[in-house]
């Protein structure tokens, strides 16, 4: 045998062991490790097998869908992310970030309907949730909805004070009423807490 040739990592064993489906129980909490070691990596492909083989492990919990969910998104799947999402909802209904990350995805495919629903679900269980609110108003904002989004980036601002973008969209949103003064105050306010346009 040649040196190193008898050598085989932890990974390989695993994802072998994946291949032929020989995975024990005890093993799930090390599948998620590599999956999420994949994840970290951007190695999405081999992130999707170990979670995926996580879920023929123990398919009734709901973090392995969600963080699956993301490696879809990220990967451009929004259908199968959608999916796995839902997924996660279904098994835990209080899941504030399978909630706010399917209104993500929903409002990138431009089904701003269906995220303002899934960000408004995010705020009612975690009313701090200041992302959530940002969000659902970029969402209002893109529906012409402009006085939802005033409101929703506020309270982003009160969540959040330092939330520069937040100021910037409501900027945005004042201008589009033609309330140029608390357009340019946002507007300040925003390039005083470091935003500047990309």
């Amino acid at each position: 045998m040649r040196p190193g040739t008898g050598v085989i990592s932890i990974g390989a064993a695993l994802f072998l062991g994946l291949v032929a489906g020989g995975c024990q129980s005890s093993q799930d909490g090390v599948i998620l490790k590599l999956g999420d070691e994949a994840k970290a990596k951007r190695n999405f492909n081999f992130a999707i097998s170990c979670y995926t083989e996580a879920i023929r492990i123990n398919p009734k919990t709901a973090e392995v869908y969600y963080r699956r969910g993301w490696v879809y998104e990220e990967k451009g799947d929004r259908e199968k992310a959608i999916a796995d999402y839902t997924q996660a909802i279904e098994l835990n209904p209080k899941y504030t970030d399978a909630y706010y990350n399917r209104g993500l995805a929903y409002q990138r495919k431009d089904e701003r309907d269906k995220a303002i629903a899934d960000y408004t679900k995010t705020v009612q269980i975690d009313p701090k949730y200041a992302d959530a609110y940002y969000n659902r108003g970029n969402a209002y904002r893109a529906n012409g909805e402009l006085d939802k989004a005033i409101a929703d980036y506020t309270q982003t601002i009160r969540i959040d004070p330092k939330f520069a973008q937040a100021y910037q969209n409501r900027g945005v949103s004042y201008q589009g009423k033609n309330d140029r003064d608390k357009a340019a105050a946002d507007f300040a306010e925003a390039k005083k807490l470091g935003y500047s346009p990309k």
